[in-house]
């Protein structure tokens, strides 16, 4: 899977018949539609066939009902399209079957003709369940929908109970502790006071209900986590690596590993290496599984050069936040799918941190002097507040780091950045094809 938005979470203005017949062709090659959980194709409305299958994933995942589209032929045969009136007739029958799980239904025009593909999505977590069709409850095994027996609407009955405990502050004691507070606080290497200066990201995001049924990280998951941060950014390409006989490598290796956690450094012994201007770096990361949550809090530190402070520039902190929000989306992406639970899954609250040491203030590690600055205040740390990302493409990512960037030097009373700012270029090494074609290595 590719670092980029899918069908499932791709906002609705975006969605073209490009978009459809890249993700319905993509999933034919990788032999994803005969036993998918999340997907149903449908010629046309025959019956409550459609109806049927929209109940069956709001019991289940969640997913996308493609009408329009054939299940027994293949390539671009597969596309064959209904009119515009039976698109608005189907919308309304499952407005009469399902008035309280209705999903998202969006026409998708068939380039030069009249007729449309309906993209039916389906969130599994906005509905109150059972969802009935006809006095049926039906949920879905791989490629079929199904009738539930006594036992599976006890689960579904019991899954929207247990749903809202965990918005209710008594159900936040789920959660590990240390991110019930500043994501700061959490110790992401064991001498964390010895560091110039650390920026760190946290990211989220909420897997599939079926994960539950199996909540930990095996060791898929686990290697997962490596190939991905091996063929991250970080740190080689964001700032460049100049290794010396005195580094191994600079892999990213696994120095604390659970079921459900995973601790990941970079380099492995409490080591740094340093950059092309050899300023010393490292990197840490933890993955947590909690429930359907799963978190990366990835971070950067570094120290001083020879007893002399090197200062961050703003370049390097625009490219450092966007190193760092495309590592964590795309190994949360790729750990999701080792542990069968990649479609469909939603982003949550991320936010970030940056914290020089105690004998510093921000301004002693980066360099603002390029642009004026109202007032004489010294801040002794930094903050990206919680926003919930637009999607997972780099676009959509190196949008939010910037506007981060803005936020974060507007709060430090900076002005007269902005043309700087919108005139970065996005880094070659943060491109998804290339990202992409690093983690097939």
């Amino acid at each position: 899977m590719s670092l980029s938005s899918s069908l499932h979470d791709v906002p609705s203005s975006q969605i073209t018949y490009e978009v459809v017949r890249d993700f319905v062709l993509t999933a034919e090659q990788n032999d994803l539609l005969t036993e998918s959980i999340t997907l149903e194709l449908k010629l046309k409305r025959s019956g409550n066939n459609v109806a049927d299958a929209v109940a069956a994933m709001s019991n289940t995942d969640g997913g996308l009902v493609l009408v329009g589209v054939s299940e027994e032929e293949t390539g671009e045969a597969r596309f064959k399209g209904i009119s515009q009136r039976d698109f608005e007739g189907l919308v309304a029958h499952l407005r009469d079957l399902l008035p309280r799980a209705l999903p998202e239904g969006i026409p998708v025009r068939i380039p030069n003709t009249t007729k449309l593909i309906g993209v039916f999505r389906v969130d599994a977590d906005a509905v109150p369940h059972p969802v009935l069709v006809k006095g049926t409850i039906l949920y879905r095994i791989p490629g079929h929908n199904v009738p539930a027996d006594r036992q599976r609407v006890l689960d579904l009955v019991a899954r929207d109970q247990a749903a809202q405990e965990l918005k209710s502050p008594a159900g936040a004691i789920n959660f590990p502790l240390h991110f019930q507070g500043s994501g700061a606080d959490l110790a992401l290497w064991p001498d964390e006071d010895t560091a110039l200066a650390t920026l760190r990201f946290r990211g989220e995001i909420l897997l599939p209900h079926r994960i539950l049924e199996r909540p930990w990280i095996g060791s898929a998951g686990r290697q997962a986590v490596l190939d991905v941060l091996n063929a991250s950014p970080l740190p080689e390409k964001v700032w460049g690596i100049a290794l010396s006989a005195r580094y191994e490598s600079s892999s990213w290796r696994i120095a604390q590993g659970k079921a459900t956690t995973l601790v990941v450094r970079a380099p492995a012994a409490n080591d740094h290496i340093e950059t092309q201007n050899g300023v010393p770096v490292s990197t840490s990361a933890y993955l947590n599984l909690a429930g359907r949550s799963l978190s990366l809090h990835l971070g950067v530190r570094w120290y001083l050069k020879q007893g002399e402070i090197i200062p961050l520039s703003l370049s390097d902190l625009y490219a450092g936040i966007l190193a760092q929000l495309l590592t964590i989306a795309r190994t949360c992406e790729a750990v999701a799918s080792a542990v069968g639970a990649a479609e469909p899954i939603r982003m949550d609250t991320w936010e970030g941190w940056f914290n020089p040491s105690r004998k510093y203030r921000v301004t002693n590690v980066l360099n603002t002097s390029d642009f004026p600055r109202d007032g004489a205040e010294n801040p002794s740390a930094g903050w990206f507040p919680p926003v919930r990302p637009q999607g997972r493409s780099v676009l959509e990512l190196d949008t939010m780091a910037r506007n981060w960037v803005a936020v974060f030097l507007l709060e430090m009373g900076i002005r007269d950045f902005e043309w700087w700012l919108t005139s970065l270029t996005i880094p070659t090494w943060a491109s998804a094809a290339h990202l992409s074609a690093e983690t097939q290595k």
